[in-house]
């Protein structure tokens, strides 16, 4: 494999005119001569180090062949630095915790605000239901959705806050580490784990629990705390002749008034009312939601004169229950032979042909246009206001308030109140154990998440391992628990869509066609797609709460989904991340990823991913989300009565839902998992075990023979890589201080042949395949 330094042009170092791995004897070696560092002779220099070919460097790090890491810097212990202004708010995981509970007060306060300008501003419709806009069903629908953007995007705030303390209470501390580990127990490091919750403080795990519940309520209700009404106006078609307007007698024996259809007063306000052709008559009428207008008076053609100028009345109401023998704006069609006149095909199993298969021909043949048995000349249409609602409901508000308190003050905790520094990634772990080696994992160098696991069940017992090094994908990372849990979350999401679009389908009133399916689109009310069998309570509070939580539910089960899914890439990317430290890639060292960083180390992602991977889900969790919110939702329907006064009780609130939606659903399930699946096939580096996020195999890898406390706590600043420390002939060999000594066992073992592998700052070999690694 062509080395890193090769790749980006880095001149090799130490500087051999030799191949580095072809070194046999002393005599063999050919150096280029180094200017003097102004220091004194090497007797005067640090001689902690175990190798270091060049003997009067004054940098902090002595780079290898393969190495990538950029040009060294002056070396400067920990004692010479100046000491780092320290923020008010910490660093690391103390200050992302503080921006957490900032953003979780921050949306208390906003909630807290906005609730009580509308109580105190807003008009009490009923019982905790406040109404907050009252106009045209458009601009109603635009605000609904800009309030419900400005809502998701404030729960994602909020919920993603109380998510990543949940990860800072389920990461381990290191002395829980070390307690486990005493037990033969090893913990995850670096992934959301209820593995992990056994294992900790109780404090820690109960406050694990109220963060994740108190989720649920959240998911199940904020999206509803404003919701959209609807209104649609009951209206009464009168056939009439000019004469009518004008206040031309009229049978009112035949056609008396009552509460709902005052003929009297319609004829009163007549000379009001908009002319409309019959285009536009057909156009504003066929709507399945007639919003602003209402009464409609037909003027036909040639009428009879022995009938007074009222020729005949019908009505137009919505149903309070609709079923699929419903057939909206009848009274347009009701002419024989208008199926034939525009060629509509075919009677529905009720035995008629829906009004609206045959509108857009009727459009275009509306000069010919006849109903209720007269030819229509014009049409006058009462134009009325639109009474469309944007309604706000205290008790949902309530319900938020209630558990945002409550994410305060667990965040709080958190923030203040957690005292020991969890090892929230592994490069965290790996720092730790570098700088406090864990006694309980020596002699287990080549130690893999499958071989601890083995050895849990058979009892620990730290001896050499031969190195074999295989080949691992991504898939091999999680264990067959993992993968079997997520693929079941995602069976039972996919069924339970898959199921919800069949009954839809088969309940779906109208024609059940892709292109009648399309034509309702995604998270629209229609009548064809109301939930009215299920027997929800029809009005109030206990109707908004029943169907509220119907229509969110999904919601909570595709967030428990991608936290899983999120966390199997966060395990796949995890072992990436650790396999490339292997010197077997080529890659050079590299700076630990940790959640706090000092010196030159990185940071750790913001979304526990590389950014290509990471950003893409996260918006692929978006769209999830938003189709769910798509495919089931909340309905409220205010039916206004024909001589327009809207008693509250007049209304449908129900669930509805979109067959589209749930196909994109599925299809982007599909997809997600597809996704995975190729993901997990591709190959991890090779040479270095398989440790994933296994606490025990990690702390094995973490064992520096011959360092000194200073030295391992200067080491983890610097670049690091795995692999196999050099043997004391080949030291020798090369005129370096020998490694071994007789401070810890892993020398003992290198002084009896038996070679060692770990994280290192220094030169490395690949280990070789067939040798014993202890």
């Amino acid at each position: 494999m062509e080395s890193g330094a090769k790749r980006r042009n880095i001149p090799h170092w130490p500087p051999f005119k030799q191949s580095y791995q072809g070194l046999t004897s002393r005599d063999d070696l050919q150096l280029t001569p180094l200017p003097s560092t102004g220091r004194g002779p090497l007797s005067s220099q640090h001689t902690g180090s175990y190798f270091s070919p060049d003997l009067n460097s004054a940098t902090a790090y002595t780079p290898d062949p393969l190495a990538t890491t950029p040009t060294p810097t002056p070396y400067l212990s920990s004692l010479d630095r100046p000491p780092k202004n320290k923020r008010w708010f910490g660093s690391g995981w103390q200050a992302s915790s503080k921006i957490a509970l900032f953003c979780a007060t921050f949306v208390l306060v906003a909630n807290v605000v906005m609730t009580v300008a509308i109580v105190a501003g807003g008009h009490n419709m009923m019982e905790g239901v406040y109404m907050v806009y009252w106009g045209s069903c458009k601009a109603t629908e635009t605000k609904d959705t800009w309030v419900h953007l400005g809502l998701n995007i404030v729960a994602t705030v909020l919920l993603a806050s109380s998510n990543y303390c949940m990860q800072l209470l389920s990461s381990p501390s290191r002395s829980e580490v070390d307690r486990a580990h005493a037990k033969r127990k090893w913990l995850d490091i670096g992934i959301p784990s209820v593995r992990n919750l056994s294992s900790l403080k109780k404090k820690k795990v109960l406050l694990w629990w109220i963060l994740g519940i108190s989720s649920i309520p959240l998911h199940l209700v904020y999206n509803s705390v404003f919701y959209s009404a609807l209104a649609t106006n009951n209206y009464n078609v009168l056939y009439i002749d000019e004469d009518f307007v004008n206040g031309a007698e009229y049978d009112r024996q035949q056609f008396p008034d009552d509460a709902e259809r005052n003929i009297t007063d319609i004829q009163s306000r007549a000379g009001g009312f908009e002319r409309l052709s019959n285009a536009d008559c057909i156009g504003l009428y066929a709507k399945d939601f007639v919003e602003d207008r209402r009464n409609v008076l037909v003027v036909v053609k040639n009428p009879p004169t022995d009938q007074g100028s009222l020729l005949n009345v019908t009505i137009n109401e919505f149903p309070e229950k609709i079923t699929a023998a419903y057939n909206a704006f009848a009274w347009i069609c009701d002419s024989p032979d208008l199926a034939n006149q525009t060629g509509a095909c075919c009677p529905n199993e009720f035995g008629f042909i829906p009004c609206g298969k045959m509108i857009s021909k009727l459009e275009n043949m509306s000069e010919q246009w006849s109903t209720g048995g007269f030819e229509v000349d014009h049409c006058l249409s009462e134009n009325v206001e639109s009474e469309c609602h944007l309604h706000f409901s205290l008790i949902l508000m309530a319900v938020v308030l209630g558990f945002n308190i409550l994410k305060v003050l667990g965040i709080a905790y958190v923030a203040f109140r957690l005292g020991e520094a969890p090892l929230v990634t592994v490069g965290d772990a790996v720092d730790s154990f570098i700088r406090n080696p864990d006694r309980t994992s020596e002699n287990m160098s080549l130690s893999s998440h499958a071989s601890v696991v083995a050895s849990d069940r058979l009892g620990y017992s730290a001896s050499s391992m031969r190195y074999e090094p295989e080949q691992h994908r991504f898939y091999e990372a999680a264990t067959w628990k993992q993968w079997s849990f997520l693929l079941t979350v995602f069976a039972v999401a996919g069924a339970g869509t898959s199921v919800c679009l069949a009954l839809g389908i088969d309940s779906f009133k109208g024609d059940k066609t892709i292109a009648n399916a399309w034509a309702v689109g995604l998270g629209q009310v229609k009548p064809q797609n109301l939930v009215m069998g299920w027997k929800l309570p029809g009005y109030g509070n206990t109707s908004i709460a029943v169907s509220t939580l119907i229509a969110n539910a999904p919601q909570a089960l595709f967030s428990f989904l991608y936290v899983c899914y999120n966390s199997l890439f966060t395990i796949m990317f995890l072992s990436r991340e650790l396999m490339t430290f292997s010197v077997t890639t080529g890659r050079g060292r590299k700076y630990l990823r940790v959640s706090d960083p000092k010196g030159e180390q990185k940071c750790t992602y913001f979304l526990n991913l590389p950014y290509k991977y990471g950003i893409p889900l996260l918006i692929g969790s978006g769209l999830m989300h938003w189709l769910v919110s798509q495919s089931v939702f909340l309905a409220n329907i205010t039916i206004i009565p024909r001589d327009g006064l809207v008693p509250m009780q007049d209304e449908i609130t129900t669930v509805a839902y979109s067959p589209l939606a749930m196909l994109f659903l599925l299809f982007l399930g599909f997809f997600l998992l597809m996704f995975l699946l190729g993901i997990s096939m591709r190959k991890l580096p090779f040479g270095m075990p398989l440790i994933g996020s296994n606490s025990m195999a990690l702390s094995a890898a973490c064992h520096l023979p011959g360092y000194t406390q200073a030295e391992r706590d200067e080491a983890v600043t610097r670049p690091l890589s795995w692999g196999a420390v050099p043997m004391g002939s080949k030291t020798g060999a090369l005129g370096i201080r020998d490694v071994v000594n007789t401070r810890d066992s892993d020398s003992e073992d290198l002084n009896r042949g038996i070679g060692h592998c770990c994280f290192s700052d220094k030169v490395l070999e690949v280990p070789l395949r067939g040798s014993l690694y202890s």
